[in-house]
Parts: structure tokens; C-alpha cells; sequence
């Protein structure tokens, strides 16, 4: 069976970037409605992943702002 262009394309995708340790740290802010007593309120949710380990590191904001951004960043160090 000769396999597909998208089943090439879905392989293709998934091949993991390798990075040195201590070498790179993707960052980006995602968010949830989260219910905190009793209200939903948005929760902005910052991820730093070390890319050779793939340890993450999570921290919930209010905001997007670069204050919170680096908050993050310093959090996670």
C-alpha cells in the first residue's frame, strides 16, 4: 500500500526540532475561562517549555501585558 500525501505531510510535521540543552525556550500566552467563586473570568495563561527537556514551566496572568510577560520570563528562570 503506497501511503498518502497527507499521511507523508502529518509525518512530516511531527519530527522534532532537537536543541542543545539550555539553548532555547519557547514562550507564548494562551486562555481559558476559569471559574473563580462562582464567576467565570478569562485567565491568561503564560508557557515557557525548554525545548531539550520539554519541561514546562505555567503561570496565570489577568493580562497579556509586557509586565506580565516578563513576570513570565523571570518566573520561569
Amino acid at each position: 500500500m503506497m501511503p498518502t500525501l497527507l499521511t507523508t505531510l502529518e509525518a512530516l510535521a511531527t519530527v522534532r526540532f532537537e536543541t542543545p540543552p539550555g539553548k532555547q525556550l519557547q514562550i507564548d500566552f494562551g486562555e481559558r475561562l476559569v471559574e473563580i467563586g462562582g464567576s467565570k473570568v478569562r485567565a491568561y495563561l503564560f508557557v515557557a517549555t525548554l525545548c531539550y527537556s520539554r519541561r514546562h514551566h505555567v503561570r496565570a496572568f489577568r493580562d497579556e501585558r509586557q509586565e506580565s510577560w516578563f513576570d513570565g520570563l523571570e518566573s520561569a528562570s
